[in-house]
Order: structure tokens, then C-alpha cells, then sequence
């Protein structure tokens, strides 16, 4: 062997040797990945930096994933660029508003966006996030009945473009709630088709609201209510001839006024839990340098009988559930 050939064999086994241990180590980033199905993908989204996994060294790909999580993932592969959460508000909000303002997600679509996300919901997700648009007509799936009016075309669409697949049985489960791992491949396969995400669109300045429509109401009964978070202080609250709830916190000696709600009935008969704590629905509105700003808010009072036989209310944190919007 002439040393030519014996350098070009020395520089061949060094790359195969460099390929090697760099399989090995992004494939034992994670303790939890190496004999699953979806291994590859998941390691070369985590490569890029798209995914992460848990402090314990796992990455829990049979694991559910939640709206919020699954919202920035979306973004993360059509490469948007997304702001912190506004002050007060849950670290995905920023992820969260930007989406509604592209519409990847529609404003009160979801009512808790920590909880699990399913198959269906994903696909929308998806589709108009690569700037697509739903398919009409059925899906090739077993169960196309049972999938939701409301994503079957967006469903349709992701499996023409071949991002998402069903299981052994030629079912596609819309109602399931996906997996990390399945999440994993989705969003890796986004990531090779590629696409132009919808540009984000500034909001009109509505009209302050006065009295909740029926579109309000059905959009408000959908959050769930905060049972059971600490309780925030304040000093009281009342009830104006408009049906509305002025918050009221003693800073410095002084009342300060924090912001009117508009429930959806009146104040005292409003949803109560069983432990008679009553839960309230609808707009809070708020005003900052001269603007009025309004969002969907859900809060509850909690009842508390003292050893004196008095009643005590306490109101509990307000949870924002969309982005604030200007009005005036």
C-alpha cells in the first residue's frame, strides 16, 4: 500500500470513527430514546435545538404534550420569532399571541392551554402553520366519521402532504391526545417541506365591550375555572348598575381601582362549586397610559366561614385567557 492510499484509508476510518461517537452521543442524550420508533427524529430535532427534554435525562416520548407546548414547537419549525409573555401571564402567552395574531390558533379556541393537546387539533395546528389551507372532502382513515368537522380538512391536508399517518388499524384517532414522540415526527417532517407561516396581522381597535354577545358567552363558557389557586387579597369588590365588578386594593392607605369585569350573570348566582365558592366568567378590562385593554378572565370568590359564624369573601388571582386587546 502506497502512503498516498494508506493516508486516503487513515482519513476514512477517522470519519467513519467521528460519525460514529456522534450517533452515539445524540442518540444517549436522552435515556429514554434508543429503542423507540420515532428515536431519529427526536434526536435530530433535539440536535438542532427544537426540542429538549427533562432535567432527569429523559425525554418522556410517550409522554402527552400540551397545546402550549406543541404551539411553540410549530412556530420553532417555520421559524418564528415570538415575544416574552406580558407581565402576569403564563410563560407561553408570548407564543400564544403570536399565533392568534398569524391565525395559527383562533382566538378562544382553547380554554387551557396546558391541557393535552389531541391528533385533530395538532393537524390545524400544523396546516396553518406552513401557511396551508384545509382540503375538503373525507380522509382515506378507517374512523373518518368520527373526526370532527371542525379538523377534518386540516387532518386531510397534513396526511396529502404526508406529515401525519394513522395507526396499524387505518384509524387516525383525532380525539387522542398525542404523544411527544408523535409530535416529534410531525414537526420534523414540517421541517423538510418547509413552508411560509401566515404574517402575523396587527388587531383593529374594537369598541370597549358593554354587554357580552352570544359569540362572547360560548367562547367564555369554554375556560375552565382556577378551583383552588392562593388566594389574592383585596379589599373588596362591588357590582355597578352595569352588571360590572370593580376590583378595588388598598396601596398606601388609598383604594386603587384595578379593573371592571363584565360576568356573564349577575355576580351572585354565577357558578358556585360545591364548597359554595362562586365562579365568574367574562372580560376584564383595564386601562394603561390613556388606552382601555380588554381579555377573557375567569376568577372565583371563595366563601369563608369563620369561627364567629361570619362570612368572609376572598376573591382569587384573576387567569388571563387570551392577549390583552385595545379598545376604546
Amino acid at each position: 500500500m502506497t502512503m498516498k492510499a494508506n493516508k486516503k484509508y487513515i482519513l476514512a476510518a477517522l470519519l467513519i470513527i467521528l460519525i460514529s461517537c456522534s450517533f452515539v452521543s445524540a442518540n444517549s442524550q436522552y435515556n429514554d430514546v434508543q429503542n423507540h420508533w420515532a428515536s431519529a427524529h427526536i434526536i435530530n430535532l433535539s440536535t438542532a435545538g427544537t426540542i429538549s427534554g427533562y432535567p432527569d435525562g429523559s425525554f418522556g416520548p410517550d409522554n402527552a404534550i400540551t397545546v402550549a407546548e406543541f404551539n411553540v414547537l410549530a412556530l420553532k419549525a417555520m421559524d418564528v420569532s415570538y415575544g416574552s409573555a406580558p407581565s402576569g401571564q403564563p410563560w407561553y402567552m408570548g407564543s400564544i399571541n403570536e399565533s392568534i395574531s398569524r391565525s395559527i390558533i383562533r382566538q378562544g379556541e382553547f380554554g387551557d392551554y396546558n391541557r393535552s393537546i389531541n391528533r385533530g387539533e395538532m393537524a390545524r395546528i400544523i396546516v396553518c402553520s406552513m401557511g396551508q389551507s384545509p382540503t375538503s372532502g373525507n380522509t382515506s382513515f378507517s374512523d373518518n366519521g368520527s373526526i370532527p368537522a371542525s379538523v377534518r380538512g386540516y387532518v386531510k391536508r397534513a396526511s396529502d402532504l404526508g406529515i401525519i399517518s394513522g395507526y396499524p388499524d387505518g384509524s387516525f384517532g383525532a380525539s387522542r391526545n398525542a404523544t411527544r414522540a408523535e409530535a416529534s415526527v410531525m414537526i420534523a417532517k414540517m421541517v423538510d417541506l418547509g413552508g411560509t407561516p401566515p404574517p402575523a396581522v396587527v388587531p383593529e381597535v374594537g369598541k370597549k365591550t358593554t354587554s357580552l354577545s352570544d359569540a362572547d358567552i360560548q367562547r367564555l363558557q369554554a375556560y375552565p375555572f382556577p378551583w383552588g389557586k392562593g388566594a389574592l387579597f383585596l379589599d373588596f369588590y362591588e357590582v355597578d348598575e352595569h352588571n360590572r365588578i370593580g376590583w378595588t386594593n388598598r396601596v398606601n392607605g388609598e383604594f386603587r381601582h384595578l379593573y371592571e369585569y363584565i360576568p356573564l350573570v349577575s355576580a351572585e348566582t354565577v357558578f358556585r362549586d360545591p364548597v359554595g365558592s362562586t365562579g365568574l366568567r367574562g372580560i376584564a378590562q383595564k386601562q394603561e397610559n390613556g388606552k382601555w385593554y380588554e381579555a377573557d378572565a375567569t376568577f372565583y370568590i371563595e366563601d369563608i366561614l369563620t369561627t364567629e359564624g361570619r362570612v368572609i369573601r376572598r376573591p382569587h388571582p384573576t387567569e388571563i385567557h387570551s392577549q390583552w386587546r385595545e379598545v376604546q
